[in-house]
């Protein structure tokens, strides 16, 4: 919100520019702005100067609508970057790092009149000669605070997914994931929070005298890092926990139910397309629950004495889509 508040204030102090005639420069370096201003002042563009970059085409853009700019203009590592509202694009070109010294300044703006595409300048107005005083020069553009530590972000996550796991005997089963992530500020695209899964089937458990159903649930904390470019975003995460298994059924004509908590390790990773405050993708995940039980045989018998040996490793892949909520 102080983010929207402040690009507002700059759209105010360059009301007199229409819409579309605005570049936003999101550099503070003082030499990179009178060189842009120089080369763009035959188009008579008013320049808006933003502290803080954007980390994307996406936060760009949502820059460009607040202040009406045609053009976002800022320095990513060793490029520079020229984001278009009109085409939705961007272009990039190699460029120094650090401050900018007149020379380096002036190539840089020239870099970024070519990546415009602008169209011939419009013709100075013509009038009777004699000696002309020129306007006073403008004021000194306002500029834009760094973002805070606001922007509290929620994501909701749910979707369906197949486990291959690896125990007793391999098998594949279908899971229900759910992930509830919080991410305390905008200032990092770090996210702490709680995922869960369960299965959409248990699974059937058929050895010696024993007939039943396998079955297990868990709930794991989990912390997350989103990269993003354009509309696409890859999410690693880890996380740890617990799982909760039983094992029911019937041995030698009497029933059998045992439970048990297993410590379990994952880590997955999930690629997602943005569509506004929904996104949606495809996950993978490993996890690894070193101290899964090995059920035996009442009183043993002839042949192995296993009945069920919980899955140890496992590895899931599916489908899932999310909301941010606060954005």
């Amino acid at each position: 919100m102080s983010r929207v508040i402040a690009l507002l204030l700059v759209l105010a102090g360059t009301a007199a520019a229409a819409p579309g005639d605005r570049v936003l420069l999101a550099d503070p370096d003082p030499e990179l702005l009178h060189a842009v201003e120089v080369a763009l002042a035959p188009w008579k563009l008013s320049v808006v100067v933003d502290q803080a970059p954007p980390k994307d085409d996406r936060i760009a853009h949502e820059r460009a609508d607040v202040t009406q700019a045609r053009f976002v203009v800022w320095r990513k590592g060793d490029e520079l970057v020229v984001f278009d509202r009109e085409r939705d694009a961007s272009e990039r070109r190699p460029v120094r790092r650090g401050k900018f010294d007149a020379v380096s300044a002036a190539a840089a703006a020239a870099t970024v009149k070519t990546m415009m595409r602008l169209p011939p300048p419009p013709p100075e107005d013509s009038g009777s000669i004699g000696i002309v005083t020129p306007p006073p020069p403008p004021p000194p553009p306002p500029s834009v605070p760094p973002p805070g530590a606001g922007g509290i972000e929620v994501r909701l996550e749910a979707g369906i997914a197949a486990r291959i796991a690896t125990g007793d005997e391999s098998g594949t089963g279908g899971r229900a994931v759910f992930a509830a992530m919080l991410r305390p500020t905008s200032a990092i695209d770090l996210r702490f929070g709680v995922r869960a899964d369960l299965g959409a089937t248990n699974e059937t458990v058929k050895k010696g005298n024993f007939e039943g159903r396998w079955s297990d649930w868990s709930v794991v904390a989990a912390a997350s890092y989103t990269l993003s470019r354009g509309m696409w975003e890859l999410e690693p995460w880890l996380a740890g926990g617990f799982t909760w298994g039983s094992l029911e059924g019937t041995e030698q004509m009497m029933s059998r139910s045992e439970s048990a908590t297993m410590f379990t390790m994952r880590g997955g990773t999930v690629l997602r397309r943005r569509y506004g405050l929904l996104t949606s993708g495809v996950g993978v995940e490993l996890s690894g629950t070193p101290g899964a039980p090995n059920y035996l045989r009442v009183g043993g018998g002839m042949g192995s004495p296993d009945v069920y040996q919980a899955s140890k490793f496992s590895v899931v892949i599916g489908g899932v889509l999310a909301i941010d909520l606060g954005r």
